[in-house]
């Protein structure tokens, strides 16, 4: 047998750790369950790394289903945390953050950032048979703590839920409370950078409420405004907000450098629909 490079339909080929690799020859039941490497770190020692690649042969039940309960178990220690700490929201003076941010919006933010745009619309025309929200959820199922814990985009965003530097640096300013670490050693953990997820939801609503008042909670788009503003900041949906007309969306595009963030509604869009 051999061994060659699963071309996805974005076009990446090499993606580090994360390639996926398929066995070729004349068994196709043979897959690559994992790569064993030595670091050579600065000191002149050495750090084993174990890491399993996703492959179609790995879209199994039972690791999606390991990492549907690995990354909910993580989100609910990140609030676990945060309750126990007593984090006040910045949106509602008398509750408390984990009173107000959904689990499921912390979920969905994990999956939205790790999901390949064009594998997601190559899955809606049905040109792959692998729903690539649940690609993410077999990494996390065979990797745990190490999948994503070092994907960083072309804009430096960080490790599972994609922080910069800058927002993850906010807040921390704005959430003393909350305890976050310097940002190289927290937003490539899985439980921290959940709990700065759910900091950012309620610094985005308390920025909302601050714009338009009360009545913006009862908006049925609140959630993908929230969303939006994870994505492209809380600012540029707002102005999109103000702009005449009732398509916000097509105003936030029009404001240029959006349309990665378009992209990560449609997104939104298909999760919540599938958390019902």
């Amino acid at each position: 047998f051999g061994i060659s490079i699963e071309k996805r339909p974005s076009g990446l080929i090499w993606n580090s750790k994360n390639t996926a690799l398929v066995v070729t020859g004349r068994d196709s039941t043979y897959a690559v369950i994992a790569n064993k490497w030595l670091e050579r770190l600065a000191d002149g020692g050495a750090k084993e790394h174990i890491y399993a690649p996703f492959s179609t042969a790995f879209y199994q039940d039972e690791l999606i289903l390991n990492g549907e309960i690995r990354l909910r178990n993580n989100i609910h220690s990140a609030l676990s945390q945060l309750d126990v700490w007593g984090v006040g929201s910045l949106a509602f003076t008398q509750k408390t953050i984990t009173s107000i941010v959904p689990l499921d919006y912390v979920r969905n933010i994990a999956l939205n950032e790790q999901t390949d745009p064009q594998e997601f619309y190559a899955f809606l025309a049905g040109a792959i048979k692998y729903n690539p929200f649940k690609r993410v959820l077999v990494l996390i199922g065979a990797n745990g703590e190490e999948a994503y814990s070092e994907t960083k985009s072309g804009a430096d965003a960080l490790g599972l839920h994609q922080f910069t530097e800058d927002t993850w640096n906010l807040m921390r300013k704005t959430n003393p409370d909350a305890r976050l670490p310097d940002f190289r050693s927290g937003a490539g953990n899985h439980v921290i950078s959940s709990r700065a997820t759910a900091l950012l939801y309620d610094y985005n609503l308390a920025e909302l409420v601050k714009a338009f008042g009360g009545k913006i909670l009862k908006d049925k788009n609140l959630i993908p405004y929230i969303a939006a503003a994870h994505n492209c900041g809380v600012k540029r949906v707002i102005r999109a907000l103000k702009k005449p007309g009732h398509d916000w969306r097509r105003a936030l595009r029009k404001l240029g450098k959006t349309d990665e963030t378009i992209i990560f509604l449609e997104k939104m869009d298909y999760l919540m629909d599938w958390n019902n």
